[in-house]
């Protein structure tokens, strides 16, 4: 029998092509593993991979990955074609379990769910998406947290073509990895945002507890599959603990108790002698072909009867914390394809190894919450003092850690003073300093950065510390634990506290005090950080008027900043002829004509209430209505373009007795926009992003010189106050359809803008 092809249908052809498709698969799927364990927190990074992947493999137009919001679907991220209004539908549509839409039925049925064809298909409700996109054949593949469908994976084709089986279990896999990204980086935000967002930290644990993995499970799980897909007699999955080594999975045909009687909980050495002794000197995947031949070999040959092994190291960063290992009683090496496979289940365990590791780190945090839940509420109640917040540490410090009293000093330049006290030991006297350097316990630990614990002061050396020593003397205390006030790698201070007898601190109680140390540093950070916005207020009511300036700088003004929809009239302007008249004048005549034109229309779209988005040479772009509502911003608009006009045809007249022929071009629509911030760290702008941008810039390219052309939606809401002329139906660049426009002859006297 013959394939299509003309090949034999079985034949070489076919077996290679799969194989290739096989290892694309894998690779691609261990590509996306690798993304998960560099960049955990990234969650936009993996899931964006995930879709690319799984597009690109499955032969489809889109994908796109929901999540669960409340009770509804919510999009989270999208793969494919550029479509701004598909897109924008997309990210503003959510869906709830039910049979009219696919995100729905999934959601509904908990299951995969095909659709051959969305026309052909009664019960499919979301015409809009599929008007918009054009896609036939569906496919959705729920996410599972636990019980719950936490979302739902979608894959689109624009013709009738069913996936195969083989593409839907591929987007299962796709699917699994997506959960495990969304979880890993949920629980990954929940710690490293533990310290400045300790108030919601309950409320996230709380979560984070309904959903804990069971690591045994998962771990058995990737030891049960790897045993099975490599071809392996049995499998184990070694853990580092705190105790030792321990087997925490074993698969096949093993005594798990004999051989965690006689492996487990053993130190490990790193040498030669053990699969997992190799493993941990060679800090990479080891095997051994045959262990009978292996003269190096002899730690597990009384307790394996089995000839070839391997072993994969369970990576944290470059910490190993444990090690997949497989065995066949055979003498058969295992192939490169099967080790990249074991890796990748490696891969998997070390993720759920640190999920374990984040949750319970994470947990501990949450009981150390109750000490320190009394600063925070200080912080939150003094947001531009310090001192409340310090008397507070030093007061919380000397209960909670059972110390007789504290001390907090801060650097100013080389010589340490006392900046709050508690207890009954006398701290410095007034105006009495120490000086900055390493012949005191605190500070030393300040010039060094970390802590010190000294069980018994009295046994200080002189020659060493000499300013302790005396201090000593002259209090009397015995056990003494000093913690530095660390910010952005700089010692600015240090808390020390002491006990008159001698009892050393506890683990916890160190830590602990290191916590009042970083809760002081973010105490002192936020009235530096109120007193900068202050001034940066001040700063900004030089360039912004007064209420912009307080707008910006307020809780709803960053709201804003990080993006939001508003109805806005968006002003394109620029000057006719400049090109020619840059490339014959000089480069000052070419600055000193723009800097006067800038000058001039800036003032004009202050007094006018605009919002300048950008200058561009000639060009710029002002739009009405945001970050400071406008009323009737339309003919707000028409009215400074009315206004830059007149006072463009003043500086013409001047300009055109130099010699500078330009003239003056504008277009202005109005709709609905996306506003916020704009740009990478370190340099910001206040843009807007939608259709009504890209057709005011498309219209003012079209006004010839002295024009205003105004869109249809203007045209509608200024008719009223100003006359204009229809120029027909313009065909501009990036519009499927001619657009309809207008000119603006005159408008009526203005009155000033109210917002």
């Amino acid at each position: 029998m013959t394939a299509p092809g003309g090949g034999e249908l079985g034949g070489p052809t076919d077996i290679e092509r799969e194989l290739a498709e096989s290892r694309a698969r894998e690779a691609a799927l261990a590509e996306v593993l690798g993304l998960m364990r560099s960049a955990p927190g990234e969650l936009s990074v993996v899931l964006e991979a995930v879709l690319d992947r799984a597009a690109g493999l499955c032969g489809a137009e889109r994908a796109s990955i929901h999540l669960l919001d409340g009770d509804a679907y919510r999009t989270a991220a999208f793969w494919g074609p550029p479509n701004p209004e598909y897109e924008r539908v997309a990210y503003d549509t959510t869906r709830k379990p039910g049979r009219e839409t696919l995100i729905g039925r999934t959601a509904l049925d908990r299951a995969v769910v095909h659709i051959p064809d969305v026309l052909g298909d009664r019960e499919y409700a979301a015409k809009d998406l599929q008007r918009l996109a054009g896609y036939r054949t569906m496919l959705g593949v729920p996410l599972f947290r636990g019980a719950t469908v936490a979302g739902v994976f979608v894959l689109t084709r624009n013709e009738v073509r069913p996936f195969t089986d083989r593409e839907i279990a591929l987007v299962r896999a796709f699917a699994d990895q997506a959960v495990v990204a969304v979880e890993n980086a949920r629980l990954l935000k929940g710690t490293t945002d533990a310290l400045d967002r300790q108030t919601a930290i309950s409320e996230v644990l709380k979560d984070m507890s309904h959903s804990v993995f069971d690591l045994e499970r998962v771990l058995e799980s990737v030891a049960m599959n790897a045993v099975r897909l490599c071809a392996a007699d049995n499998g184990s999955i070694a853990q580092l603990k705190a105790d030792g080594w321990r087997l925490v999975a074993n698969v096949g045909d093993i005594d798990p108790d004999s051989m965690d009687r006689n492996w487990g909980n053993q130190p490990i050495d790193a040498d030669r002698r053990s699969l997992t002794g190799r493993v941990l000197m060679d800090r990479r995947t080891t095997a051994i072909v045959d262990a009978r031949a292996d003269p190096e070999y002899d730690a597990g040959a009384g307790i394996f009867d089995v000839r070839s092994l391997i072993g994969v190291p369970l990576k944290r960063g470059n910490d190993i914390v444990g090690v997949l290992i497989l065995r066949r009683v055979e003498p058969n090496a295992f192939t490169p394809e099967q080790i990249s496979l074991l890796e990748t289940f490696a891969d998997q365990a070390s993720i759920a190894i640190e999920n374990v590791r984040l949750f319970n780190e994470t947990k501990e945090a949450l009981e150390r919450q109750t000490a320190t839940s009394e600063i925070l509420r200080v912080i939150a109640g003094s947001p531009t003092e310090v001192q409340p917040v310090l008397d507070a540490i030093a007061e919380s410090a000397a209960r909670v850690c059972g110390a007789s009293d504290v001390h907090v000093y801060r650097v100013e330049k080389d010589v340490l003073r006392q900046w709050a006290h508690f207890g009954p030991i006398p701290g410095l006297n007034e105006g009495e300093t120490l000086p900055l350097s390493r012949g005191s316990l605190i500070g030393r630990c300040i010039l060094d950065r970390h802590a010190i614990h000294l069980r018994n002061a009295a046994d200080l050396d002189p020659a060493e510390y000499p300013i302790s020593v005396q201090l000593q003397r002259r209090w009397g205390y015995r056990t003494t634990l000093s913690v530095p006030l660390i910010r952005n790698g700089v010692g600015i201070g240090g808390i020390a506290i002491r006990r008159m007898e001698v009892q050393p601190f506890t683990s916890k109680e160190i830590e602990l005090l290191e916590t009042f140390a970083d809760q002081a540093v973010i105490a002192i950070a936020n009235v530096e950080l109120f007193q900068t916005v202050r001034r940066q207020r001040q700063e900004l009511s030089r360039f912004l008027s007064p209420q912009v300036a307080e707008l910006v700088t307020s809780e709803d003004g960053a709201k804003l900043l990080e993006g939001h929809r508003r109805p806005i009239t968006v002003v394109f302007c620029d000057l006719r002829s400049f090109t020619a008249f840059a490339e014959s004048a000089e480069p000052e005549e070419v600055l000193g004509v723009l800097r006067e034109y800038h000058r001039t229309m800036g003032e004009l779209i202050v007094e006018h209430r605009g919002t300048l988005e950008h200058f561009a040479g000639d060009g710029m772009m002002i739009f009405f209505n945001d970050p400071l509502p406008v009323e009737r911003h339309e003919l707000q608009a028409v009215r400074m373009a009315f206004a830059m006009r007149a006072r463009f045809d003043e500086l013409a007249r001047g300009w055109r007795k130099r010699g500078y022929e330009l003239g003056f071009g504008v277009g202005i629509a109005t709709g609905y926009a996306t506003l916020g911030r704009i740009g990478f760290e370190g340099r910001y702008d206040y843009g807007a992003i939608g259709n009504v941008v890209i057709l005011a810039q498309r219209l003012s390219a079209e006004a010839k010189g002295g024009q205003i052309l105004l869109s249809q939606r203007v045209h509608a809401a200024v008719e009223g106050d100003a006359e204009t002329r229809a120029v027909g139906d313009l065909s501009l660049k990036g519009f499927t359809r001619p657009v309809p426009a207008f000119a603006a002859e005159s408008v009526k006297t203005p009155t000033p803008a109210r917002s």
